[in-house]
């Protein structure tokens, strides 16, 4: 696995771009699977609402409410499927495998910026923690022909280093032994800007995405948090 590092003043967080037989200029399909998590421990209404920007991202290009599964910790509106337990989100993703084929899009997006707990997945469910193994064995039983996996928390690379299959994208915000600052990486921004689109095409890449995103970041938080990528295609 390729690693390209971006650096800009001291590492303090990190992001992960771990690039699939699908393409690093890939945009994202319009038509597919989503499992959205946002645990909203403690008040934590930022990770929420970067959660609520992925879904809406997701519908805005044609995607269907059936076709996205939203869990949080503690909220009632309507599209929400469901609490962000460690046994939901297991029973998600193997509902994943089952819908998964060669031709199908898979994408998994959690967002907390409270907890994480090194050796563990990083962030925390109702009802406590979820294990990297177990999470990171569910997800390499997914075979699809290509996905994009966001883990917007700390500790993040505990799980992108678990990951072996192929045509995977994984974008997490930072390194295992890392917690997360003001200003953290979060993709949708890059996705919903028409500044990212660098090429001019009308349409704005995951790569093109990524390095919105990465200047945003760096900008505002001085060098604090610095997105790495990682490119295996």
């Amino acid at each position: 696995m390729k690693a390209i590092y971006l650096v800009a003043g001291a590492i303090f967080a990190l992001s992960v771009l771990y690039l699939s037989g699908a393409g690093f200029a890939a945009d994202i399909p319009e038509s597919g699977k989503a499992l959205i998590v946002a645990p909203v421990v403690n008040g934590d209404q930022s990770a929420l609402q970067k959660a609520l920007d992925m879904r809406a991202y997701l519908l805005s290009r044609g995607w269907s409410d059936s076709d996205i599964v939203f869990l949080t910790g503690g909220l009632s509106e309507p599209f929400v499927d469901g609490p962000a337990t460690p046994e939901r989100v297991m029973e998600e993703l193997d509902n994943m495998a089952t819908y998964a084929d060669g031709d199908t899009y898979v994408q998994i997006n959690i967002y907390d910026h409270v907890h994480g707990t090194n050796g563990y997945l990083a962030f925390q469910l109702e009802g406590g923690d979820l294990s990297v193994d177990t999470f990171v064995q569910k997800v390499n039983s997914i075979t699809c022909d290509w996905m994009f996996l966001e883990l917007s928390t700390n500790y993040a690379e505990n799980v992108a280093n678990g990951i072996t299959k192929d045509s995977h994208i994984i974008m997490c915000s930072h390194a295992e032994n890392q917690v997360t600052e003001f200003n953290y990486f979060n993709i949708v921004n890059g996705l919903t800007n028409s500044e990212a689109d660098t090429n001019g095409d009308g349409s704005v890449s995951l790569e093109e995405a990524f390095y919105f995103e990465y200047n945003v970041v760096t900008d505002l938080s001085d060098g604090e948090q610095t997105p790495v990528m990682y490119d295996n295609a």
